[in-house]
């Protein structure tokens, strides 16, 4: 089961976007959460509009709180982070889903693109960091953390056994729980 958790703040311009990447992938996912950390936009009323979608919401906490309080929503037995400002390709649930019947794996993450809409004289670039031959999950991030959020797949019980999000880290909460699961976890 995949679970789909997407944390926003005033999302208005994006919500709608990142939603319909996720409604369009070739393997559906059995949930989505989205958990509004306090917009003062029209974020909530967008994310109503889709059935398919839980709203959650609370008083602005911050991302750190809000990624801990959606992984324990989540009733999937893998978690598909979403940031409402970011979409995927169609096919990027069903390309993870293999990866998924390893048992050591505990995360499994894609390339990404990065499109600069404030600067239209800035074209897109992609990522081209590719794992060593044989890479342990170190080497995924350090000497520094080159997994985007919105490309993972994570276990959610290696997730839950690394103490889930820190409430306390507003930044780089990612790289921090991606360092807590290569102690433990293939990637």
């Amino acid at each position: 089961m995949i679970s789909v958790l997407i944390p926003v703040y005033n999302g208005e311009r994006y919500i709608e976007r990142a939603l319909g990447s996720v409604l369009a992938q070739t393997h559906k996912p059995d949930e989505i959460i989205v958990l509004d950390d306090g917009s003062t936009d029209t974020t909530a009323d967008i994310v109503r509009a889709y059935n398919e979608v839980r709203l959650i919401q609370q008083p602005n906490q911050g991302i750190g709180p809000s990624r801990r309080r959606l992984v324990e929503e989540a009733k999937g037995d893998w978690i598909a982070f979403l940031d409402h400002d970011d979409f995927w390709l169609p096919e990027k649930l069903e390309e993870q889903i293999p990866s998924t019947l390893q048992d050591r794996v505990g995360l499994i993450h894609t390339r990404d693109v990065f499109f600069y809409e404030e600067d239209p004289a800035q074209r897109a670039t992609t990522g081209t960091w590719q794992p060593p031959n044989e890479p342990t999950a170190l080497d995924h991030v350090l000497p520094d953390c080159r997994i985007n959020m919105s490309s993972v797949l994570v276990r959610k019980q290696a997730i839950l056994e690394a103490g889930n999000f820190d409430g306390a880290v507003s930044k780089a909460e990612d790289w921090l729980m991606w360092l807590r699961l290569a102690a433990k976890w293939d990637f």
